[in-house]
């Protein structure tokens, strides 16, 4: 046999040998706990909460880790709900993030998950933010802390509250990109953007979306300066300004255009009529009710 065929050979069995003993391992007790200890100390890191996880599953042929009983405790007192829970929350890696500064997820899927966001008045909440040990044992705070790109992500029977202000999300995405950064102490500033966004509305058909948006989050609340989205026969954009404490305030404006026949498809308002719709207004959230005008 040539000595260059042999080579070859020796090569790819010595990688079937490694691929074999890599999978084995994957397999154990011992894999599965230094890996949820890993995935433990990253979640933490990222959002400064105390992290349990009540079991962790991981599939090398997939590369998916799927997370049962996942609670992220934040500041809020024992006897309260917890940051963040979810029955399951399951995401699958792509290789070749391992070659880039950035999370990219081939899918992540949240399962019957809340999230309970509180504002004191004096503009504190339960989140304490990201945070990274530094050499000299220093805890300091992760100045670009999320750069996330996720092929396909669900969202079901999920809850999320902010003080006594309830949301129900369920919803379908496809080419979701995330990044935030801290520009000073308790002040955030990303972006968030999706292809396809298919919105889980009892009573109402929603066409699948595509948005782009930018926000600030800061101690007094939520400020989303630009939110644009399209569908078919449909383009709108609005901003949102949200205020947490004492009591839940919120401020938008909008403006939508488009078709009058997918308008009407989309309320269920009737026939559909010919003709195009252009609609501008403003909406305000008080004492729990929404209350709109516009043209």
């Amino acid at each position: 046999m040539h000595k260059y065929l042999r080579r070859i050979l020796y090569s790819v069995l010595a990688l079937a040998l490694l691929a074999l003993a890599v999978l084995a391992i994957s397999t154990t007790g011992w894999f599965h706990g230094v890996l949820q200890r890993q995935v433990a100390a990253e979640l933490e890191s990222l959002t400064g909460a105390r992290v349990e996880i009540g079991q962790l599953e991981f599939s090398p042929f997939t590369l998916q880790i799927t997370l049962g009983r996942l609670v992220l405790h934040g500041t809020e007192q024992p006897a309260s709900p917890p940051l963040f829970s979810a029955r399951t929350l399951a995401f699958r890696l792509r290789p070749i993030s391992i070659l880039r500064r950035k999370i990219m997820l081939a899918a992540l899927d949240v399962n019957a998950a809340e999230v309970h966001l509180l504002t004191q008045p004096d503009g504190s909440s339960n989140f304490p933010g990201p945070v990274l040990a530094s050499a000299a044992g220093q805890v300091q705070p992760i100045e670009n802390f999320v750069d996330l790109a996720i092929g396909r992500m669900t969202v079901d029977h999920t809850d999320v509250y902010w003080n006594d202000a309830r949301v129900a999300v369920n919803l379908e995405a496809k080419n979701v990109a995330v990044q935030m950064r801290r520009t000073s102490l308790h002040v955030y500033q990303g972006s968030l953007s999706s292809a396809e966004v298919r919105f889980r509305m009892p009573g109402h058909e929603v066409p699948p979306t595509t948005v782009s948006s930018r926000f600030e989050i800061t101690p007094a609340g939520l400020n989303v300066t630009e939110f644009n989205w399209r569908a078919a026969g449909l383009t709108g954009g609005a901003t949102l300004q949200v205020k947490a404490a004492p009591a839940m305030e919120a401020q938008a404006a909008f403006h939508a255009t488009g078709s009058a026949a997918q308008v009407a498809k989309m309320f269920g308002v009737g026939p559909a009529q010919a003709g195009e719709v252009f609609v501008t207004g403003r909406a305000a959230y008080q004492e729990g009710a929404w209350q709109a005008q516009g043209r």
